[in-house]
Parts: structure tokens; C-alpha cells; sequence
């Protein structure tokens, strides 16, 4: 296990305060309102560190760069604001049996839902 640094810590409790998927740029931008002058390159190698202890997984969005969240160990989908670019999950799943093709068998599933988060909806 890597040793727990300050730049470490400050990136962990983002994501907890923030309560959603993240992408590198945005980890920046909010773990330096702690500590300033955090490099992307210090980001990634925090992220890949928090990957293989298994505390952060990777959400891949269709055409984004790779976001990540707290893994929780629980299935569920995401929705991706296109005014914002933010990610946030989507508790639960619907039964997506219905959409298996007759004689298939489903083992997996990822849903992506998309539109304007309600930060971004006007009004």
C-alpha cells in the first residue's frame, strides 16, 4: 500500500465532499483551492494510486476522457450534464431485461443517460 501523502488526502476528501464522478481537470481545480500550485501529473499519479487500492473506479462516458468516483461496490448508472460536462450517478437500475434480444443472455449492462443536469436548466 503507497503511503498516504497530503496531495492524496486533499483528493480523496474532494471527492467526498463533491459526491460524484470526476474527471483529472476537475480534481485539479478543486483540490487546489486547498492546495495550490497541485500538478495534473501529481493528479494522475494520485488517481492511478486510489485506482489499484480499489478506492476510485473509472467511469467511462462515450467520447470523454475517463472520470472516476469512490467505488461503493454497488451497481448503478450516470448521467452526463452536455452544458456542465459534470457526471453524476444515478442511484438504482431498471430491469433491463426487456431489451435483451430473445435468446441472448445478458451478463452486463452500462447506461449512460444524458441531457442538462438541474444546475444547468433554466428557470
Amino acid at each position: 500500500m503507497k503511503r498516504n501523502t497530503r496531495q492524496r488526502e486533499i483528493i480523496r476528501h474532494v471527492f467526498q465532499s463533491e459526491k460524484r464522478p470526476l474527471n483529472p481537470l476537475e480534481i485539479r481545480s478543486l483540490a487546489q483551492v486547498t492546495l495550490s500550485g497541485l500538478s495534473l501529473a501529481t493528479v494522475y499519479r494520485a488517481i492511478k494510486e486510489l485506482v489499484e487500492e480499489k478506492w476510485l473506479i473509472p467511469v467511462e462516458v462515450p467520447g470523454l476522457s475517463l472520470y472516476y468516483e469512490i467505488n461503493h461496490h454497488q451497481h448503478h448508472h450516470h448521467f452526463y450534464c452536455h452544458s456542465c460536462s459534470k457526471v453524476f450517478e444515478v442511484e438504482g437500475c431498471v430491469p433491463v431485461e426487456a431489451l435483451t434480444p430473445k435468446g441472448f443472455l445478458l451478463e452486463s449492462h452500462e447506461i449512460i443517460l444524458s441531457g442538462q443536469c438541474s444546475g444547468c436548466m433554466p428557470g
